[in-house]
């Protein structure tokens, strides 16, 4: 949607990494000063309005030096301060269930997420038109970049559907 090479989406998605790589060695230090409710609280709001910016954005400027660094930094206040808040909240017989618990409902997330989406690409694709004169096929997956119309003259890509999607998961 961004117009990227795909040698500029792998260095955009390297700097994004390293800079999530780095500021997860700072999230435990600021949850100790600002306490896990307001950790998380803060992260989630990071989080959700990247993903706002991934679904209803398409602005490259913003998209890369909003949205990138407002998910790199609203991630490492969710993901490993949640394992932080479950050994604090819970008593040392209650400790194992809690995180198998965690992570039963991480990995059926994951396996809900997977077949969601690919039942909303399915949509998408025979909902929507394509916006290139052919459909494009790298390595058996189908990246054409098709369209669909909401609510009359509002176009919105099959990518940005996902990020809404998952913006509307995250509220």
């Amino acid at each position: 949607d961004l117009g990227m090479s795909d040698v500029q989406a792998g260095n955009t998605f390297a700097v994004w990494s390293l800079a999530y790589g780095i500021l997860i060695f700072f999230a435990g230090s600021i949850c100790d000063v600002i306490g896990i409710k307001l950790s998380l609280l803060i992260g989630f709001v990071l989080c959700v309005a990247s993903r706002f910016i991934f679904g209803f954005v398409i602005d490259y400027t913003i998209v890369v030096f909003i949205g990138l660094p407002l998910l790199s930094m609203g991630l490492p206040l969710m993901i490993p301060i949640k394992s932080a808040a479950i050994k604090q909240y819970t008593t040392k017989k209650s400790r194992g269930l809690a995180f198998a618990i965690f992570y039963a409902i991480m990995n059926f997330g994951a396996f809900i997420a997977g077949l969601v989406l690919d039942k909303l690409i399915t949509v998408i694709r025979s909902q929507g038109v394509q916006t290139q004169t052919e459909q494009v096929i790298k390595k058996g997956h189908d990246v054409t970049k098709y369209m669909i119309n909401i609510y009359g003259d509002i176009h919105v890509s099959s990518y940005q559907c996902i990020f809404i999607f998952t913006f509307f998961v995250t509220l």
